[in-house]
């Protein structure tokens, strides 16, 4: 991030154990501003630090770990702004400075569903925090105006990711509504020039796709041994096999939002089960391979829902205003596992999985994710209840819950337990010495990981993964892109022309 002046570039950097540092924009020995431990993350975007100058040069904001900082740019203690503790995000990140120096304006980045993020703006001491945008769509990077009468930002509204700019007042709060500045341009990030005349950006094509590993005990896998079971410019998100293993659901943008969908192994026959105009994420198979249970935002918040593989009505589970996120089918199919925010903190709940009333089953957990035991007798799930991520386990019935592992993840997600219950198989990342994302083989008997896949090297990120007892299915994610410059209208507000 440049000073105003021009004279200094401050930046976030790895080196000397990690931290913010300013270094001369004509060169030179780099100084550490501040310390900063850190594991940053291509897919979760809440994690990756980021600074910028107030507008006067002697302030630095900067975002780490979820949580929104201002410190002098001579070094000193950093002051934490003050915002709304909300569950559901990863956490905010992407400060920006508005012009003249009265507000910030941040992203909040949601834990699940990777097409859903909110902008915000807040008084410089961390008061008044304004919703700019829904929260509905991938909304982020937001970019003030020289004027601060205009915060230009990306969100997939559209279809595709692209530059879009609301107005806003004094006080950072919408007037008007969203317009788009470019159509089907798949944009990744930006940047306003200091007159306001240009925008620069890059042009980004994002995927994730199925690959598959064998399940070998002790044996750890490269990306070149990996198989590519799809290969699409399409993001998706979660995926289940199916009991009898013929079949993968997945949700998928193939068809514009994140919609369910089902595909033969050996054949590649597609199926798509959802095409509501909201977000549909993908949840578990009932244990007969009928019923799929998902979780969906065409109520207005995160709901669960339960649709017929076959095709046919789809019945909605719960129905309340705070968010229920991935349902997990019990072994006897009897009830639905589920995370939620309806006691003030995500916990681990269960419902009957023909419709009734949850029961709560953890307590202020932060929990993030959670899977059964193949016997139904236990749960496993990931929290942050001592600051690491950790997994835990809790009997069916509830009670307290037991350490499982002790590895301090940044991130770490269960995905499904082995059929014979020595193994729980997850997603996570920054363990210290392997802060890159990887997949985990965790031993149920005391806790131990160990990496399934070595990507050193590699540019691809793996996560969410499920198995049929044979073969690891997972997703990678790549990016890649190119740097593009446009001039924008007087008014801002017409379609931008690429140069």
């Amino acid at each position: 991030s440049w000073s105003p002046d021009g004279e200094w570039i401050a930046f976030v950097s790895a080196r000397d154990g990690g931290g913010i540092y300013m270094i001369s924009a004509l060169g030179g020995v780099p100084k550490r501003v501040l310390s900063l431990s850190f594991a940053p993350s291509l897919f979760y975007l809440g994690s990756i630090p980021t600074v910028c100058w107030s507008p006067s040069g002697e302030d630095l904001a900067y975002a780490v770990a979820g949580s929104l900082f201002v410190i002098p740019a001579t070094g000193g203690t950093p002051d934490a702004v003050p915002l709304p503790p909300i569950e559901l995000f990863i956490g905010y990140s992407e400060p920006a400075w508005s012009p003249d120096g009265s507000m910030i304006a941040y992203t909040g980045f949601f834990a699940t569903g990777v097409a859903t993020s909110q902008i915000w703006s807040v008084q410089y001491e961390g008061t008044n925090p304004i919703p700019i945008t829904e929260g509905k769509y991938f909304d982020y990077n937001p970019v003030w105006s020289p004027d601060g009468r205009k915060l230009f930002f990306i969100s997939d509204r559209g279809g595709s990711r692209d530059v879009w700019m609301v107005p806003v007042d004094g006080r950072g709060k919408s007037t008007g509504p969203a317009i788009s500045l470019t159509a089907g341009a798949s944009i990744g990030a930006i940047a306003l020039s200091g007159d306001g005349t240009k925008l620069a950006y890059t042009k980004i094509v994002e995927s994730a796709n199925i690959w598959s590993i064998p399940i070998v005990p002790d044996k750890t896998f490269t990306l070149d041994e990996a198989v590519a079971v799809t290969a699409e410019n399409h993001c998706i998100d979660l995926l289940s096999i199916s009991p009898d293993g013929k079949w993968i659901a997945f949700d998928s943008n193939r068809s514009g939002n994140q919609d369910i969908w089902i595909m033969r192994k050996d054949d590649n026959e597609l199926r798509q089960l959802t095409s509501n105009t909201a977000h549909d994420w993908m949840g578990s198979w009932s244990p007969d391979g009928k019923q799929i249970a998902f979780y969906s935002l065409r109520s207005g918040n995160r709901d669960l829902y339960v649709m017929p593989v076959a095709g046919g009505a789809v019945e909605q589970l719960t129905n309340h205003p705070a968010e229920d996120i991935i349902p997990i089918w019990s072994p006897d199919g009897e009830w639905i596992a589920f995370v939620s925010n309806r006691g003030g903190k995500m916990d681990v709940w269960i419902i009957p999985s023909g419709g009734g009333e949850p029961q709560q089953l953890t307590f202020h957990e932060t929990a993030e994710a959670v899977i059964w035991s193949p016997d139904g007798m236990r749960l496993v799930f990931s929290s942050k209840r001592k600051g690491d991520g950790e997994l835990f386990l809790i009997s069916a019935e509830g009670g307290d819950p037991v350490q499982l592992t002790h590895e301090k993840w940044l991130e770490i997600a269960p995905f499904f337990w082995s059929a014979d219950k020595q193994t729980i198989y997850a997603w996570g990342i920054g363990v210290p010495g392997n802060e890159s994302a990887n997949l985990w083989a965790v031993t149920v008997a005391d806790g131990t990981a160990r990496p399934l896949l070595d990507l050193r090297g590699s540019v691809k990120e793996p996560s969410l993964l499920s198995s049929d007892g044979e073969q690891i299915y997972f997703t990678l994610w790549e990016r890649i892109g190119d740097l593009w410059m446009a001039e924008l209208s007087s008014s801002s507000t017409q379609k931008t022309s690429s140069k």
